[in-house]
């Protein structure tokens, strides 16, 4: 038994070498397809993330009544790659000295609504260091994006800018969680 064995493998050279070589060339392959597929579906996952956005915060914190009236910010979001974003805000555009921060956002693989930010504001003297993480919740059907920052900070809601928001004036924070989770 031994010896046939041994003389299959001497008769059948080229065959298993072929069979090697072939096994890995499929491996490639699908891997390279596995790979594209991944990065395809992160594409259009949180590419369409990325714009320009007006920020409104709570009229009344205590209410949670958020002013859609006038922006208090505003942001640029820009793609860097699978479920990274990269954010600036400018707070107060119209002042003299606005406020400036950004941020890396990185959106969740498996709950794709969910993400963190970490932070840093970018306008204060070279030896002051103000930064931190807030949490964010992307509502793309309405291209909003809602920012819940830690104390001091509150919650900002980030509209795409051009889009008018989704919520009409004085909605509660809980009614608009019920309103999105309805559809």
């Amino acid at each position: 038994m031994d010896a046939s064995i041994i003389d299959f493998f001497k008769n059948n050279q080229i065959d298993i070498g072929s069979g090697i070589i072939a096994g890995l060339a499929a491996a490639v392959v699908f891997l390279a397809i596995q790979q594209f597929i991944g990065w395809f579906r992160n594409q259009v996952k949180f590419r369409p993330i990325a714009g320009d956005y007006d920020g409104y915060i709570y009229d009344d914190e205590e209410k949670r009544i958020i002013n859609f009236d006038k922006p208090e910010s505003k942001a640029k979001i820009t793609y860097l790659r699978r479920q990274l974003l990269k954010i600036k805000v400018t707070t107060r555009p119209e002042a003299p000295e606005p406020d400036e921060w950004e941020g890396t956002i990185s959106m969740s693989s498996e709950y794709e609504e969910i993400g963190d930010i970490a932070w840093r504001y970018t306008t204060f003297p070279e030896n002051v260091r103000w930064f931190g993480f807030k949490r964010i919740i992307a509502d793309r059907k309405a291209h909003e994006l809602w920012v819940i920052g830690e104390s001091p900070y509150g919650v900002e809601i980030f509209v795409r800018a051009g889009s008018k928001p989704k919520l009409a004036k004085g909605k509660r924070l809980e009614d608009i969680a019920k309103e999105l989770y309805k559809s």
